[in-house]
């Protein structure tokens, strides 16, 4: 009874690490629907830049995920899982490994925005209680800072950068996100590189995603209602703002 309760949580556990990875992009920037409703037209949004869009990709996962990477230092892009439940990722297990990424850290909307503006960028990646290790985040052509307080240790070795860490005492396996500002450039390198030094005795480090925003952190905190547009919008007053 013992095993099989194990055995349930394992698959359960792994069900959750892909719904996790899954819905980090799904509800980032939407992929399409098998049911169809992804093609019924939306309304006019009530807030400007906020329009839907084909075209620039801005989340990076699965095979999407190998068009961003100009070198894989060793890294290799493994889909672990099982079948109907697949984990793609990029994987490193040894110390010293460079993966280097290039992204448009650019607006793709609102073009007219302040050039200075952050961006902001996140990295997908496992967590776990075992194999997993420790990783220093960098950037090239664009400046990067973490935007929260986990993992936020300066890497003192190499080029510098900030320490991301894949090892967690809760016995789990799930998605970690590293959230950071990024200056504007049409090619910002991201790099990570695996550390020696690894609380749980391995280097195992691997990367599900990066997400891209679409516009700069201060027109996110400008978003206002546009008077014009929300009139098409019944019961819509002054009073709901």
């Amino acid at each position: 009874m013992l095993l099989r309760t194990l055995i349930m949580l394992r698959v359960l556990d792994g069900i959750w690490v892909l719904w996790l990875d899954n819905l980090t992009c799904t509800l980032a920037w939407g992929t399409p629907s098998s049911n169809g409703l992804s093609s019924i037209e939306l309304p006019i949004p009530m807030y400007n830049f906020n329009e839907a869009r084909q075209g620039d990709h801005r989340c990076f996962r699965s095979d999407v995920l190998r068009d961003i990477v100009v070198d894989a230092g060793g890294w290799e892009y493994i889909v672990e899982g099982q079948p109907g439940n697949p984990k793609p990722g990029f994987i490193s297990s040894k110390p010293g490994q460079i993966i280097t990424m290039k992204v448009n850290t650019r607006p793709v909307i609102n073009q007219n925005s302040n050039p200075t503006a952050m961006m902001h960028v996140s990295l997908g990646y496992l967590q776990s209680y075992e194999h997993m290790g420790r990783a220093a985040l960098s950037c090239e052509n664009c400046q990067c800072e973490p935007t929260d307080g986990s993992g936020s240790e300066i890497w003192k070795g190499g080029a510098g950068g900030w320490v991301i860490d894949a090892h967690i005492e809760l016995r789990e396996s799930t998605l970690g996100m590293w959230f950071m500002r990024v200056s504007q450039h049409a090619e910002c390198l991201i790099r990570l590189e695996t550390l020696e030094d690894s609380s749980s005795g391995e280097n195992k480090f691997k990367i599900t995603n990066v997400m891209v925003s679409e516009l700069p952190e201060e027109d996110v905190d400008g978003f206002y209602h546009n008077s014009e547009k929300e009139k098409s919008y019944v019961g819509v007053t002054d009073d709901t703002r």
